[in-house]
């Protein structure tokens, strides 16, 4: 099998809040799923994490958002391997890839937001 390289990387959402990844690079292989963590530092009723892949020389793309009740949203394009759970009371909100590709390589980031009324998710 192949090898992937999935990297973590840190990043900090406005309004107060920060985000943790505390590995800075993942590895797998090609068909293994993988887990990238992300903590965040504070709570409210309306926190939602949002994830963030970046492959060299592009702009972010959005993965996914989670709300800490409720499913949140998906991008079409990472709706079958890609999965995230928020939990409200350890403040964790992992980012899970089934069946790991070698396009799956590329930067991920975690971020916090307050509020998502509508369909722009911007980094």
């Amino acid at each position: 099998m192949s090898q992937a390289l999935l990297c973590a990387l840190m990043a900090a959402w406005s309004l107060g809040k920060m985000v943790h990844q505390p590995e800075r690079d993942a590895r797998t292989v090609e068909g293994a799923a993988v887990k990238l963590d992300c903590s965040y530092d504070g709570a409210g009723n309306l926190d939602y994490i949002l994830w963030y892949k970046q492959e060299a020389y592009s702009s972010p793309e959005f993965i996914l958002s989670r709300f800490k009740i409720g499913q949140g949203k998906k991008a079409k394009k990472y709706v079958d391997r890609f999965r995230s759970t928020m939990n409200a009371s350890t403040r964790q909100a992992p980012l899970r890839i089934e069946r790991v590709k070698p396009s799956d390589s590329g930067a991920f980031y975690c971020a916090f937001s307050l509020d998502l009324q509508s369909n722009d998710y911007i980094l």
